[in-house]
């Protein structure tokens, strides 16, 4: 049997996979050399700016605006360009009045609005999101149609950044595109939404009533959570009616609405729902009735602290009598248990941290 390789092409060989081993190393340390440039660059760069930025900060107050020239010639290369709108970002958000404005004017003087216009057309969505966030934070509402066009970008981060700086720019009147919107809207960027709503506007219980009626759950949501926020009592009705016909998704923050816009008769309505309530939404009246310290609810209470089925649920009835100022009842009633007692060792546990 002749041998499959001989000397010669056994020799090719070795000599091949030196070389490409060769090769993957001269590449590796390449890419090692440039990320290590790329990395003593921006280390360079962020001591540069960081000393200028205070320098203008400090120095505005006295005259204008100075251009430095290594700043400028930097400028040239657009990673540079980038990192120093990062920096702007950042500071901008850590300062106010005429330090802000100062940075702004720095955002300007340099050419960077221009930078930021450019990344909104880039191919990568993180671009175009730090273009967006550039754009909104140094004010340039000129920039609100491009924006605006991005809100349909198949990228999360893309869309969420447009959304953002619509009701930056606009406010709550910014909301409109909760009409159309069909993607979920996760709890963290609502909580951003809400946050940039200052006020609202004579019209916004109208807009709110539609919200509600969304097929969009996580719109729901969104308006349950401004309803909170502003703390618009008329639309306690309203809630109550929706209480039976809700998504069972957005049921539980309809329950947390309607006890932060309390009216006189929200806590009996809500306790007649109880038994039709999921677990879920049981708790959170619970909760509920403890937060607002309901002491026209202490029988209910009374009663479902030795009846309720669930022991997450005793555990929350005990707390929320606690918070009325119930401990020496439940003290008592603890001694009256025997010490099998399912309420007995739920009142252990609930008062460990009262007591």
């Amino acid at each position: 049997m002749e041998p499959v390789l001989n000397i010669h092409e056994l020799m090719i060989a070795i000599q091949v996979v030196l070389i490409l081993v060769f090769l993957f190393t001269l590449g590796l340390l390449f890419y090692s050399f440039r990320e290590y440039k790329a990395l003593a660059d921006k280390t360079r760069w962020k001591k540069l700016l960081d000393d200028y930025l205070i320098k203008s900060i400090v120095t505005q107050m006295e005259q204008s605006l100075q251009v430095d020239p290594s700043l400028e010639n930097l400028c040239k290369r657009q990673t540079f360009r980038r990192f120093f709108i990062g920096q702007l970002i950042e500071s901008e958000r850590r300062f106010t009045g005429t330090a802000a404005k100062t940075i702004m004017n720095i955002f300007y003087i340099y050419g960077l609005d221009k930078e930021a216009y450019q990344m909104l057309s880039n191919s990568r969505p993180y671009l175009i999101a730090r273009g967006i966030q550039a754009l909104t934070v140094m004010q340039v509402r000129e920039a609100l149609q491009e924006i605006r066009k991005t809100l349909d970008h198949p990228s999360e981060i893309v869309s969420q950044e447009a959304q953002l700086a619509i009701v930056y720019f606009e406010g709550f009147n910014g909301l409109s595109f909760l009409y159309g919107v069909e993607t979920i809207i996760s709890e963290w960027q609502q909580l951003r939404i809400l946050n940039s709503i200052k006020v609202l506007p004579e019209d916004a219980v109208t807009t709110l009533l539609e919200w509600l009626h969304s097929t969009n759950v996580s719109v729901i949501r969104l308006a349950l959570k401004i309803i909170r926020k502003f703390q618009l009592f008329e639309m306690e009705g309203v809630l109550l009616e929706r209480l039976e016909n809700s998504d069972h998704r957005v049921q539980e923050e309809l329950v947390r609405t309607l006890f932060s816009i309390e009216q006189v008769n929200t806590s009996t309505a809500l306790l007649a729902y109880f038994p039709k309530a999921t677990i879920q939404e049981q708790f959170s009246i619970i909760r509920g009735l403890g937060q607002i310290r309901a002491l026209d609810k202490l029988d209910f209470l009374k009663e479902q602290l030795l009846a309720y089925p669930n022991p997450e649920g005793k555990v929350l009835i005990a707390e929320a009598m606690a918070s009325m100022g119930q401990i020496p009842f439940l003290m008592e009633l603890r001694e009256q248990l025997l010490p099998q007692d399912q309420t007995r060792l739920v009142l252990n546990h609930a008062l460990k941290s009262k007591i």
